[in-house]
């Protein structure tokens, strides 16, 4: 799958906030002290360092003297940890189950996936499991806005003696935020995908306009010039409906005009500077220059996409890579006409956007521990990372896949622009990392839309979600 159809927390985001939202009396300590210590599968030979990757077979030791030579002995010597077992909740894609397949002809381990059902949330099984000792999956998908609540709940492992300053270093700066809560590491990067600026080139130079917009005063002369031509009636559509992709979308262009979301100690900051100038001009290009289409309040990512696929908006925002969609005949009228660019922004800013990375962890109460950080090396290095890619169009957190020449000419054939994307992805801006984020998000997103429909003043909405932010991190951190 080439694109993220919607955004990372849209799906079930209400039964799965509410679900997070209760988690406030869990005595984690306890059940995770009772855990079983972790017990060596077999009489095999001793495991890999774990900060390591495995060695091929032919470079291991024989665990005894073989009449064959030494090329015949990869096939027929066992694997070295064969009867091992890591379960995790996950329905594998194709690719997915060609790493796994491998993985296991390699190592002997057996990667046993339990399948999700389609359209189903599966964070209340995977935190049911957790509340019962965390023993029940070995390997646990994490998404960024959950990363602070499982680590401050002891529900994943710390990994930091584990990962190595190699692959630390070598990590996007967003996709080593999803990784690291308060200083500890607590996995590999998974789907670091980022939200992208589409634009269409073709409209743009149909108005005179040779290049596409860097500040947001140049965006929106350019929106206005191509609906003054009748080219579109609305410039576009922003997928601002009631729900997480509008938190999502906000505290980029807080980013984007300079300002700070959240302090280092945890306080929210949105309701002074840029968080109310951003606020200011989302109502402006919604009910007075009215570049936004008014649909936005009620759009989700599909739908935006949709919007321009359709030759319906100039400009889009959207999750993954795009281009592939609307360069697509069978579903674009717009066929090479779109280009990715950099996010407007404040003159003399950076260009920022938004990401929804998620890493996989090892669950505390894994009784293989050592096999499960071999998986995730194998898996989620850069030699995994390179295979979604190429295989499904996930994308990466490791810099310096964007130099592999397999990955050039993957994205080249796939219509990415690599130079911008690469460019994009050093400023990238995550969602606030608080144990509490769900119930926070919840208020945001109420505010944000009590004053995009005009029934609350900017700074009413924006004052009134740092008092819902302040009661709710009051009541959390009695907890935590």
């Amino acid at each position: 799958m080439l694109v993220k159809e919607d955004s990372p927390m849209a799906v079930s985001s209400v039964s799965r906030r509410a679900f997070l939202s209760g988690l406030v009396t869990v005595a984690v300590g306890s059940v995770l002290a009772a855990c079983a210590p972790a017990a060596a599968p077999t009489p095999t030979p001793a495991p890999a360092k774990p900060a390591e990757a495995p060695k091929p077979a032919q470079e291991a030791k024989p665990a005894q003297p073989a009449p064959t030579p030494t090329p015949a002995a990869k096939e027929a010597a066992p694997a070295p940890k064969a009867g091992v077992v890591l379960r995790l909740l996950e329905t594998p894609s194709a690719t997915v189950q060609a790493i796994n397949d491998d993985f296991t002809k390699k190592t002997g381990i057996r990667i046993e996936s339990e399948v999700i059902p389609q359209g189903v949330d599966p964070t209340a099984k995977l935190i049911a499991s957790f509340n019962a000792g965390g023993t029940d999956y070995d390997v646990v998908r994490v998404d960024v806005i959950d990363l602070a609540l499982y680590a401050v709940s002891g529900w994943i492992e710390d990994v930091s003696a584990r990962i190595t300053k190699d692959l630390i270093e070598d990590m996007l700066p967003f996709a080593r935020q999803a990784v690291n809560y308060k200083g500890k590491w607590y996995g590999l990067p998974k789907d670091s995908e980022w939200k992208t600026w589409v634009y269409n080139e073709k409209m743009l130079k149909d108005v005179g306009i040779n290049k596409p917009p860097e500040t947001c005063e140049e965006y929106v002369m350019a929106a206005k010039a191509v609906q003054e031509k009748g080219l579109v009636k609305y410039a576009q559509t922003w997928a601002w409906t009631q729900g997480e992709n509008i938190a999502c979308d906000y505290p980029m262009l807080v980013a984007s005009l300079g300002g700070k979301y959240i302090s280092e100690n945890d306080e929210l900051l949105i309701n002074k500077d840029a968080g109310v100038e951003v606020l200011r001009m989302m109502v402006d290009w919604l009910n007075t220059t009215k570049i936004a289409n008014p649909a936005s309040l009620t759009a989700k990512n599909i739908d935006a996409r949709n919007a321009q696929a359709a030759g319906d908006a100039a400009f889009g925002f959207h999750w993954g890579t795009p281009i592939a969609v609307l360069n697509d005949p069978t579903k674009s009228k717009v066929v090479n006409q779109c280009k990715m660019g950099l996010v407007p922004h404040k003159a003399g800013v950076a260009s920022w956007t938004v990401s929804g990375p998620e890493c996989w962890s090892i669950s505390k109460g894994s009784r293989h521990k050592d096999e499960a950080w071999e998986y995730l090396l194998f898996r989620q290095g850069r030699e995994g990372a390179k295979r979604h890619f190429i295989g499904e169009g996930t994308v990466f957190g490791w810099r310096s896949l964007f130099d592999d020449p397999e990955i050039q000419n993957f994205a080249k054939q796939r219509q990415i622009d690599f130079e911008i994307a690469r460019r994009q992805a050093e400023n990238v801006v995550n969602r606030p990392m608080v144990p509490w984020y769900h119930e926070y998000s919840a208020a945001l997103q109420l505010e944000l839309h009590n004053a995009l429909t005009q029934k609350k003043s900017v700074q009413q909405a924006l004052d009134d979600v740092v008092s819902a932010y302040n009661k709710i991190k009051g009541k959390a951190e009695k907890r935590y």
